[in-house]
């Protein structure tokens, strides 16, 4: 029941999971990740762990294709170590062949669900 966990969200609405750089991201609940609104939580890759993802059971993980402290597959390696079996949204900058990039981060991680957002003028 939503309400049994204080972190999954009392509306009912499934979780965005934002790691990294998006920490005063103000849009980040109105990004192209899926067709449904989410409640949204950031946490750093320090604080990704087993437990966290237990706890909050996010709907979909969201980083940026490059960040300050780790890239997409850095972090798509780490949520299949820490057992995370769904979907993992990357954001970044339009890219000459990302069904490449996808391929390289998808075979890095295969149980993860891993999708490419273009956003024009995003790094």
């Amino acid at each position: 029941m939503p309400g049994d966990n204080p972190d999954t969200p009392r509306s009912g609405r499934p979780l965005m999971l934002i790691v990294g750089q998006f920490a005063n991201f103000d849009g980040a609940a109105t990004l192209p990740v899926t067709n449904e609104l989410h409640c949204v939580r950031y946490c750093g890759l320090e604080q990704l762990s087993a437990e966290l993802l237990e706890r909050l059971s996010p709907a979909v993980v969201v980083s940026a294709l490059f960040g300050p402290r780790f890239d997409a597959l850095e972090l798509a390696q780490h949520l299949a170590a820490l057992g995370y079996h769904g979907p993992y949204r990357v954001l970044g900058a339009p890219l000459p062949d990302p069904a490449a990039v996808r391929m390289e981060i998808a075979q890095a991680a295969p149980q993860l669900d891993v999708e490419l957002l273009a956003r024009p003028g995003f790094c």
